[in-house]
């Protein structure tokens, strides 16, 4: 018996039976099929790099800062040494940084 999984170009993939519920967001496909589209994928996504005219986040004053942003990572113009994560009111503050970017996502822990 040929099993199968449900593709959906939407990020959303999943295994179902084939009399599972369908919506229109994505097609039945075999299951070897629906295995080779997700390592295609995720070679695609590994090679994805950043735009030449994308340089990164901007830079965001001190005083744009709130301790709602939690951690986030501290830089002192021009760069000249590595940045520095936590905020203003961690004890090790160092107090000369001037401008911050968000905390980068967590990476996918590596198999």
């Amino acid at each position: 018996m040929d099993r199968y999984a449900f593709y959906c170009d939407c990020g959303d993939r999943g295994s179902f039976e084939p009399d599972g519920y369908i919506t229109d967001l994505g097609q039945w496909v075999r299951y070897e099929d629906a295995l080779a589209i997700r390592a295609a994928a995720l070679e695609e996504a590994a090679n994805v790099t950043r735009p030449p005219n994308d340089r990164g986040p901007t830079a965001r004053p001190l005083d744009e800062y709130h301790e709602d942003y939690g951690f986030v990572v501290w830089w002192k113009f021009p760069v000249n040494e590595p940045s520095w994560i936590g905020s203003p009111s961690c004890d090790d503050w160092p107090g000369y940084h001037t401008h911050w970017t968000p905390h980068p996502e967590i990476p996918v822990e590596p198999s």
